[in-house]
């Protein structure tokens, strides 16, 4: 298991702006949870931020789709359905005339809160539409709660780049078959030191899964009581799905034994990794499914379920892979299960692959359907080799 301290940087200069030459219209907006830096809150103890939020955004003209009914959408869904929607998907499809609104407390130079709304997915001009800011002494729930009703206008430009930010990121390639913890964090009786020195001790391989079924990354909290036992342990972001590894992780750390101390809490984001797929006369094969494409209202909100690196060793097996486009059609009925699927290979997909993507293919799961009747599920199959 490698640990990796990584740190995805969004500086935001809390510089006067002129006001926007246009208005934007307020109109219906939903609210997501908020990203306080360094914050290790639990989603429940970030809601007051929320109502905050919602309160500002109510006196600037906007109609603030009610907290509760996000929640108990999202709760709805993943109850009643075995695979469900990616909670941020299902609220754009539930909600799609409603502008996004986002938080964010960050501290570099200076801190900065910032709040931003975004376009309605229905939109025709996505991105930024409005933000506002205030500085802040520091990035804690008791500061940002007392600067919201401080922040101010500032100019945003329509192509998604926010006057005065930058962004710096990104992971080392990986090498090997593992999992590689990065945004490591801690509060309460210890330090990132010692918490990485019990982190290290554990088996978090184990926890590597083939693909997501969210796109966004989720990062794990975790609380250790007096007794050095785990004592809760959740994906941060309520209106995110956990990464597949993150169950596991969460299992490998209800395990273990941080020793005797005072309350303590730990965050940590999982990255699993794989070594591309070889081909039988040595080339790489990446190979990926493309958008889901339906008729039947829900069925393309969670993803087909087959991971990438899966899909692309079934194209190794054949001896003469070459790039391609392949159309796939899923029949799925009104649980998310495929009931048949079909697609022209061409034809240097030879029998082995075909035996290995008859097994493979079968296995996708799709997101239930809303309105209780299945339908056709299309997508393109992307391989290219080098």
């Amino acid at each position: 298991m490698t640990i990796l301290l990584h740190f995805c940087v969004l500086s935001l200069a809390a510089v006067p702006q002129p006001a926007p030459a246009a208005a934007y219209t307020p109109g219906p907006i939903r609210i997501d949870p908020p990203y306080l830096e360094g914050s290790l809150l639990f989603p429940e103890e970030l809601r007051p931020i929320m109502a905050s939020v919602a309160r500002f955004l109510t006196e600037q003209g906007y109609s603030v789709v009610d907290l509760d009914a996000q929640d108990a959408i999202i709760r709805s869904a993943l109850q009643s359905c075995p695979t469900p929607a990616v909670p941020g998907l299902l609220l754009a499809h539930r909600f799609p005339d409603a502008a996004v609104a986002g938080l964010r407390a960050q501290c570099r130079s200076d801190c900065v809160l910032t709040l931003t709304t975004h376009s309605a997915p229905a939109s025709e001009l996505p991105g930024p539409t409005t933000l506002w800011q205030a500085p802040l002494p520091d990035s804690s729930m008791s500061s940002v709660l007392s600067a919201i009703p401080q922040l101010s206008l500032r100019t945003v430009t329509r192509d998604g780049e926010v006057t005065g930010g930058s962004l710096d990121g990104g992971f080392p390639a990986a090498v090997g078959r593992g999992v590689q913890l990065h945004s490591l964090l801690a509060s309460g009786q210890w330090t990132t030191v010692e918490m990485i020195g019990a982190l290290d001790r554990m088996r978090f391989d184990a926890c590597w899964a083939d693909g997501s079924r969210d796109s966004w990354g989720n990062p794990l909290h975790f609380s250790v009581n007096g007794r050095g036992e785990v004592d809760r342990c959740t994906a941060s972001r309520s209106h995110h799905l956990p990464e597949p590894e993150e169950a596991c992780a969460c299992a490998v750390l209800s395990d273990a034994d941080f020793g005797a101390g005072g309350p303590r809490r730990g965050s940590l984001a999982l990255y699993s990794h794989q070594p591309p797929a070889a081909s039988v006369d040595g080339r790489l094969i990446a190979a990926s499914m493309g958008p889901l494409k339906t008729q039947s209202a829900g069925l393309d909100l969670g993803g087909s379920g087959v991971g990438n690196h899966e899909l692309s060793a079934c194209f190794a097996r054949a001896s003469g892979a070459d790039e391609a486009e392949i159309l796939l059609r899923y029949r799925v009925d009104e649980q998310g299960i495929p009931t048949g699927w079909e697609a022209v290979w061409p034809g240097w997909v030879d029998d082995a692959a075909r035996a290995c993507l008859d097994v493979l293919l079968r296995t996708a799961r799709f997101s239930c359907s809303l309105d209780g009747i299945g339908g056709e599920v299309r997508t393109t199959i992307q391989i290219r080799v080098r």
